[in-house]
């Protein structure tokens, strides 16, 4: 071949190697930047709340690894059994992370397909760690009498209780609006009492009607057969009715403050309890006495002797034998 042939094939060439050189990079440069948009499959780490009934619209807020919301983007939750490929995700999530979903399926576990902002595919979400799932129950409606046991229904204002629902179940939600000023539409964070009991702590005083919600209600319902009073703080009768004898009493107008043992000398006191257990009585009456005896002595604070002379008159006003001390009784009350 001729040097002009030479420099034709050269010239002929060149050129294709030039153009097949840039498509490759092209092509590769397209395929780098579709990798780089698919959406994360951890970019959801948790969602709040994890159940939802079907056919009811429910605000979910999706957050990431940190906690942060997850901002923008779409999703939507479909049968775990199912494939987020075949999935689109419609309902649109705001810069706080929540978005309003109704998902009109059976219930049971759903998973969660996700779409980061600017894209157009749907990706399975699974952390890093632990699960993501929603529970779909069924929608329910909740009873004016679903509640018909409470305790206490009488609590301190400002004082955190522990109130118990016997008949609660598992993701129940509890909480109480002062029936003078609001209902039950009122929004208030609710309280799990699916474990059957919950602290409480209300800021002011009055009567409380109590918003019961259980899973797959739309909205908390007043409950007709138990209310809360919220009472001033300081003892209260209610407050020891507990306490109260099948055969007694408690007065609670003639409550006093009386020394023990922790507060008087350690003769006297030991000379009260032997006293009072000591003390051999034949009758109603007589037992009536002797604690009696044991009562006035410590809220009078008697020295010794004055106390032993309070016991004869008393015992002969009310003709009532005592047990002769011990020995051992007597030698302790001697040494202290």
């Amino acid at each position: 071949m001729n040097k002009a042939a030479r420099l034709l094939v050269v010239t002929c060439i060149a050129p294709l190697t030039l153009a097949i050189e840039q498509t490759d990079i092209s092509q590769s440069e397209a395929f780098v930047a579709k990798q780089g948009q698919v959406t994360p499959a951890s970019t959801v780490a948790s969602i709040k709340p994890a159940t939802a009934a079907n056919g009811r619209a429910k605000s979910i807020v999706l957050s990431d690894v940190d906690g942060a919301p997850v901002k923008g983007g779409k999703a939507v939750f479909i049968p775990s059994s199912g494939g987020c490929n075949a999935a689109t995700p419609d309902t649109a999530i705001g810069d706080d992370g929540k978005g309003t979903f109704t998902i009109a399926g059976q219930p049971g576990s759903y998973k969660l397909c996700y779409q980061a902002p600017g894209q157009t595919d749907s990706i399975e979400q699974t952390p890093v760690s632990g699960t993501l799932s929603l529970t779909l129950v069924q929608a329910t409606t909740v009873s004016v009498e679903h509640v018909t046991e409470m305790h206490p229904m009488t609590i301190t204002v400002n004082v955190q209780t522990d109130i118990k629902f016997p008949e609660a179940g598992p993701g129940d939600l509890a909480y109480f609006v002062n029936t003078a000023t609001a209902d039950c539409t009122k929004q208030v964070p609710p309280t799990q009492v699916g474990l059957k009991h919950n602290l409480f702590r209300i800021t002011s005083t009055g009567t409380y009607a109590l918003c019961y919600r259980t899973p797959g209600a739309p909205e908390a319902v007043a409950q007709a057969n138990v209310s809360l009073k919220v009472i001033p703080q300081g003892v209260k009768e209610v407050m020891v009715n507990q306490w109260v004898r099948k055969d007694g009493a408690v007065d609670c107008t003639s409550l006093k403050l009386v020394s023990h043992c922790g507060f008087t000398p350690l003769q006297q006191s030991v000379r009260t309890l032997i006293s009072l257990t000591e003390a051999r009585v034949t009758d109603a009456s007589g037992r009536q006495a002797a604690f009696q005896i044991a009562a006035r002595a410590i809220s009078q604070r008697l020295t010794p002797a004055k106390f032993a002379r309070l016991k004869r008159a008393e015992e002969a006003r009310r003709s009532v034998g005592t047990q002769r001390i011990s020995k051992d009784h007597y030698d302790l009350i001697q040494t202290n």
